[in-house]
């Protein structure tokens, strides 16, 4: 909610606004984020935006600032090739032959000759139990 201040200053939510001499008010972090957390649980942005004081637009720009720039790197799942997995003969191997791989927190131990499309089924069900 909007209050004035006794100095000719400005309140809004309980949080102090400053506001130089030619008027121009600076909007701290704490009320964008106060606005930004009633839109997100449902508030109207016109509503929101008669409480500050400000106009829709500037709460707009506020909850667009939040948003991820178009083009962003997102998540892709990648499949790998069906191709017979190697160990490095630097690595040791436990059991003679087995490769393990570490894969988000679990280890699976690969006996030679493994065939590469159930590896990829392990890994895809492994990930899904994490």
């Amino acid at each position: 909610m909007l209050d004035d201040r006794a100095n000719g200053g400005l309140e809004v939510w309980g949080v102090p606004v400053p506001v130089n001499a030619k008027g121009v008010r600076t909007w701290p972090d704490e009320v964008k984020a106060l606005a930004i957390s009633k839109a997100a649980a449902g508030g109207k942005v016109a509503e929101i935006a008669r409480e500050a004081g400000v106009n829709e637009s500037l709460v707009y720009k506020w909850l667009n600032a939040t948003k991820a720039p178009v083009g962003s790197p997102q998540f892709v799942e990648v499949t790998a090739p069906a191709v017979t997995a190697k160990c490095s003969a630097a690595l040791p191997r436990p059991g003679g032959g087995e490769c393990v791989v570490r894969f988000h927190g679990a280890e699976v131990a690969i006996p030679p000759g493994f065939p590469p499309g159930e590896l990829g089924a392990i890994m895809l069900a492994v990930k899904a139990a994490l």
